[in-house]
């Protein structure tokens, strides 16, 4: 999100922001929560949103001037400009990171903020559970969330999380041969009425989401790609989208179109 300017007075501090006249990621996903008239967001809509926030957060950790790691990472802090290109905000609780390591950690960070504070419930990486510091490999979590919150329209603090059950273990569990069961019922209709060149595209995009959050979202750090490696892999798949049906999606993360969801 671009500062347009700051204004500082005795009794008024602000961010000039720009206008978002398509408002929050928040107010499409769930229009009738907000209040909003917002229409259903498109599959294809979804891929390109994802797209956008990882090459954000791909800048932010590996290419931007001072190193953020932004620890708050959620669809109300993604906003829509009027083409519907997300641009991720709100950065209150981010870490200025002086230089990021290849496994994602930081060699010096600044206080912007307090060490405790590392995120919002259901989307806070679970190693900071235990007093891990901050890193990259966070961000990665929280945009799993995301990404699955985006797949199937299901709130991470949604009120069927209990007993250790969790958004990705829930998507896990019937990811082979019962993925249907998880997907937004409005993309599972929209699906039905696509020819069948088509609709194989759809279920390849929704594989490739689905296979990118559970991959974004495991326990160990470690093993999670970086937003660098997130971002190249949906950039090829927008590609892939935009082209031939028959086209190879190539993932550098090892998903690829013939993992795709089962037909009727």
């Amino acid at each position: 999100m671009r500062i347009i300017t700051a204004c500082s007075l005795p009794d008024f501090i602000a961010l000039v922001l720009p206008y978002m006249a398509n408002g929050s990621l928040e107010s499409h996903l769930y229009p009738a929560a907000s209040g909003s008239d917002f229409s259903c967001l498109s599959l294809v809509q979804r891929v390109n949103i994802c797209s956008d926030i990882a090459e954000g957060m791909a800048y932010l950790h590996q290419y931007s001037p001072a190193r953020v790691i932004h620890c708050d990472l959620k669809p109300s802090n993604v906003l829509l400009d009027d083409d519907m290109t997300a641009l991720v905000s709100d950065f209150g609780i981010e870490r200025l990171v002086m230089n990021v390591g290849g496994n994602g950690g930081v060699d010096s960070m600044g206080n912007s903020t307090a060490n405790l504070l590392c995120g919002s419930i259901g989307y806070i990486a679970p190693e900071y559970a235990f007093g891990s510091s901050t890193t990259t490999k966070g961000d990665v979590y929280s945009f799993g969330v995301l990404v699955l919150e985006m797949v199937t329209r299901k709130r991470p603090t949604d009120e069927m999380f209990v007993g250790g059950l969790s958004l990705h273990l829930w998507v896990k569990s019937h990811y082979h041969g019962r993925v249907e069961k998880v997907i937004d019922s409005l993309l599972i209709m929209a699906a039905k009425d696509e020819n069948p060149e088509d609709r194989n595209m759809w279920e390849v995009a929704l594989a490739e989401l689905i296979e990118l959050g559970l991959l974004c979202t495991q326990e160990a750090p470690s093993v999670r790609p970086t937003m660098l490696d997130v971002a190249d892999d949906l950039a090829r798949f927008k590609k892939y989208l935009a082209g031939d049906a028959s086209a190879t999606f190539a993932s550098s993360l090892g998903i690829s179109s013939s993992s795709v969801i089962g037909g009727d």
